[in-house]
């Protein structure tokens, strides 16, 4: 099966403030998630096997901090 999704998506990051939702800071780009990056994906949803009634994950290793 081969992945036919884009690897450039676009995306709107806007900041309002609560109080009077006065658009403060809108930003307007593209995010580039590439087929690494979603193979990665899924694979922190999936499991590699079962040992009795726990799971266990395919990997461990999972981002702290995405830049914006």
């Amino acid at each position: 099966m081969r992945d036919e999704l884009p690897e450039e998506c676009n995306v709107r990051i806007r900041a309002v403030c609560v109080g009077t939702g006065e658009v403060l800071h809108e930003r307007v780009g593209h995010n580039v998630w590439t087929t690494t990056g979603r193979e990665y994906s899924a694979m922190l949803k999936t499991y590699r096997g079962r040992i009795g009634a726990a799971l266990t994950p395919y990997r461990e290793d999972r981002i702290a901090y995405v830049g914006l």
